[in-house]
């Protein structure tokens, strides 16, 4: 007999994991895709049984075993891509679908994935699993948290109650957000923070060079150019961090409780080739930063097997933008079909 309090049985959630496959833009919405939404969304539901009836963790086993994390942050990123550059313009041009059932899917499986991967990164052999694309992940989060926090200053209404059918997929939209939020928060916490923010350091995401060789810092939510004589100036962001990490690794028992070891220790010690005479001099106490990490190089912590290994940050999100820059006419007209399915269509997707 059936449980009934099980959605999907081990053997079940293999072949779910492993039948999940990458996919392009402009398929988001059609029936496989549809077909893989309904997989995650159970896959979803029974990681959440498994950790609430304290039972054995096998749908986050079978992502590990079958290196599928990855794969679900690519997915959950084309579909951040997908409600950002195409679902929002539909929008602008007052598309008005027979049915909103569709569009709702896909807003949600952007939560539905969260969701799952809010179960499964709990772990610390998930973030070990994924990689490089930790930091995929992380930032993913910081843009989530970012955007709410622009949100409530804005005083955005995310439940304003009744709405008209125009406005009825946007508010719907932004409800979804509004979970997809909170639930980074967890996400967030449960990363080695520490370690993030060394690595955020190491890498400058905040830092890009242009085509004609301008420096560019993210400043005040905008890329901005940077005079040559301020490439060295801290923006916000950057001081910002070396605060954070100063706060942490000068309070005792923080140090007390923190986890040292070979890899945390590598990380962090990574900081030392930032710390120059003019950063000092912008923030004068990272000095005993400099001469607490200097300490920490003679220190030998107990190894750790199987730490997470990051030299590289893979940058999804920005690949899949240059992959469809000049494709999104195209994509927003096939998808003008494609979420104004017939009668038949939507009963298809509704008994799935």
């Amino acid at each position: 007999m059936e449980d009934s309090s099980t959605v999907l049985f081990p053997v079940e959630v293999e072949g779910y994991v492993q039948a999940i496959s990458d996919f392009e833009l402009e398929d988001i919405g059609d029936r496989k895709w549809m077909k893989q939404h309904e997989y995650i969304d159970k896959l979803n539901m029974q990681a959440i049984l498994n950790v609430k009836q304290g039972k054995d963790e096998y749908v986050k086993e079978a992502f590990i075993s079958q290196d599928k994390i990855s794969l679900l942050v690519y997915d959950l990123l084309l579909t951040e891509v997908w409600k950002e550059k195409i679902f929002e313009e539909l929008l602008k041009e007052g598309f008005k679908p027979q049915s909103e059932f569709p569009c709702y899917i896909t807003l949600y499986h952007e939560a539905a994935v969260v969701n799952l991967l809010e179960t499964l990164m709990y772990h610390k052999e998930s973030w070990e699993a994924v990689g490089d694309v930790c930091l995929d992940i992380v930032d993913y989060c910081h843009r989530k948290l970012t955007q709410l926090i622009a949100r409530q200053e804005s005083k955005t209404d995310w439940y304003p109650g009744i709405v008209s059918e125009e406005q009825n997929l946007k508010y719907q939209s932004l409800q979804i957000e509004f979970d997809i939020a909170a639930r980074t928060v967890s996400i967030y916490n449960l990363s080695d923070m520490v370690c993030v923010m060394a690595r955020l350091i190491d890498n400058s995401p905040w830092i890009r060079t242009t085509k004609n060789g301008d420096m560019e810092k993210y400043i005040d939510s905008k890329w901005q150019k940077v005079a040559p004589d301020e490439h060295l100036k801290l923006s916000k962001i950057e001081g910002q961090i070396w605060i954070a990490i100063y706060q942490l690794l000068m309070n005792d028992d923080f140090r007390v409780m923190y986890k040292m070891n070979s890899f945390n220790k590598n990380q962090i010690l990574k900081l030392r080739s930032h710390l120059s005479e003019v950063i000092i001099d912008q923030i004068p106490n990272l000095i005993d930063l400099r001469q607490y990490l200097e300490q920490l190089a003679l220190v030998d912590p107990p190894d750790v097997k199987a730490d997470l290994i990051l030299e590289q940050i893979p940058e999804i999100r920005h690949k899949l933008l240059l992959k469809y820059d000049g494709k999104w006419e195209y994509i927003i007209k096939k998808h003008q079909a494609t979420f104004s399915p017939s009668n038949d269509e939507l009963k298809a997707v509704a008994t799935q």
